[in-house]
């Protein structure tokens, strides 16, 4: 659980190491997609989607991790499909910039 006063007392520090995490990070994402973020989140979005399920139903049912899930198979049912519209929705990218991208990936 997080210190909500902590966190606000220690707000600027806290800012500063996400900001750099995330940049360091989104400079990974950026190598190893060739430079196209777009498609980066295409494939992030599909897969908080398909999951997310699991993480605000599933997953506070079960006593183990996701991995041990995933090692038995058992995290299947949790999966949730979706479409180039809805993930057009929730990102702001146009469905045919979505399907391009979806095609990309097989």
């Amino acid at each position: 659980m997080i210190d909500r006063k902590k966190l606000r007392e220690h707000h600027y520090e806290v800012t500063y190491v996400v900001g750099r995490f995330l940049t360091d990070h989104l400079i990974r994402v950026y190598a190893a997609f060739d430079g196209d973020i777009t498609a980066a989140i295409v494939l992030g979005t599909i897969g908080q989607h398909n999951y997310r399920r699991y993480y605000t139903e599933g997953g506070r049912k079960f006593e183990g991790r996701f991995h041990q899930l995933v090692a038995r198979g058992e995290h299947l049912p949790h999966a949730r499909p979706c479409n180039a519209l809805s993930i057009s929705d929730s990102t702001g990218i146009p469905r045919e910039t979505v399907r391009r991208k979806e095609g990309k990936k097989k």
